[in-house]
């Protein structure tokens, strides 16, 4: 699956506009004079550092940034030398990765109306795009509009300068790959058991969780700040979905199972098109693991200097045997300094599972 997902993605990043957006994002790699536009995006990614954890979705999101004291925003960047091509070019590379997104989710019985409190109008994946969904891939509303009827179709939304067949072949191997996942299997097979005493139940879950975040709930339980608005709905989605009972609460563990493969998969495609190349844990690192609830957590501690600036979102390559061996999408860092040992980073990370040698070549 990992594979597949690579192969997607450094054939989107052979594209004009996958050049453009590593040369603002990938610092590390940056050579010569950078130019204003990008600039001024590294500036926006640093003022908002959690879009750094999406780079492929900046052209959804850039619209959305205002200018916050010296902090820039999308005024600012559309009007500065450079500024509207690069968001038309991360425009286009958003509505790309959507689409195989959103591809890949059609095969998924019940889409695009899936009887799950997550894709209502209230959820923190679906309210402004997702945007401050962070931990997740977002569930666009237009997204999963532009795909009804559309059920075997790839090219909606595909305006890149790739081989469209050649895109198709790759993320057809993608999908073969989902689709003998044993999380994809299980919520194909849930899904077929569910009968209308559970399909009531999740509406029943539907209903309240949208009855809850409607926009004058919200104002009154949560105010107008955004993140207490976005950590209101949290609360209250993980509430209503923890009432599930049965088969109804198999379902709907399973999608977030799902759902959270997916949105590996789209990671995975992401760094490839954002960076030149993941980043190579270096062999002094002491590396340590565990499983919570079917998730591979790693931790590493590592001597500063070796290591780029880090941030979550990054691809992270271990060279060992697993389940530590592989690759990790950094979930989270942090530095300390001590004057006789010197400078030390801890990072935290989720491992992917049997990636063991697949991306060790580029580091």
């Amino acid at each position: 699956m990992w594979q597949a997902s690579r192969r997607v993605g450094e054939l989107l990043g052979a594209s004009r506009d996958a050049v453009a957006l590593r040369e603002a994002v990938d610092i590390d790699c940056a050579r010569g004079a950078a130019g204003p536009h990008v600039m001024m995006v590294r500036h926006i990614l640093a003022g908002f550092s959690p879009l750094s954890t999406r780079p492929m979705l900046l052209g959804l999101y850039l619209p959305r940034i205002p200018s916050i004291g010296p902090i820039p925003g999308y005024d600012q960047l559309a009007s500065i030398e450079g500024g509207t091509q690069f968001l038309d070019s991360a425009a286009r590379l958003a509505s790309g990765l959507l689409s195989i997104v959103e591809h890949l989710r059609a095969r998924l019985p019940g889409y695009p109306n899936l009887p799950v409190p997550d894709l209502c109008p209230g959820s923190p994946a679906v309210v402004n795009d997702g945007f401050f969904a962070f931990e997740r891939l977002p569930w666009p509303a237009a997204a999963r509009a532009q795909r009804a009827g559309q059920p075997g179709e790839l090219r909606t939304g595909l305006v890149l300068d790739v081989d469209l067949a050649a895109l198709e072949e790759r993320v057809g191997e993608v999908l073969e790959a989902l689709e003998g996942d044993e999380g994809w299997l299980k919520f194909i097979r849930v899904s077929s058991q569910l009968g209308d005493k559970e399909l009531r139940q999740l509406k029943g879950i539907c209903v309240e969780f949208s009855r809850r975040t409607t926009e004058a709930v919200v104002d009154e339980r949560a105010g107008e700040l955004l993140m207490q608005r976005v950590q209101y709905a949290r609360a209250v989605l993980e509430e209503v979905r923890s009432a599930a009972s049965g088969l109804a609460g198999e379902y709907l563990a399973a999608f977030t199972r799902v759902d959270h493969l997916i949105s590996l998969v789209a990671a995975v495609i992401s760094e490839r098109v954002a960076y030149h190349a993941p980043v190579g844990l270096p062999p002094e690192a002491e590396v340590s693991w565990h499983r919570v609830e079917g998730v591979l957590e790693t931790r590493a501690l590592v001597p500063a200097d070796p290591l780029p600036f880090l941030h979550p979102g990054r691809l992270v390559v271990y060279r060992a045997e697993p389940p530590a061996g592989g690759a990790w999408f950094l979930r989270g860092t942090s530095h300390t300094i001590n004057f006789e040992l010197g400078s030390q980073s801890t990072l935290t990370g989720e491992g992917l599972e049997d990636s063991a040698g697949v991306f060790d070549d580029l580091v």
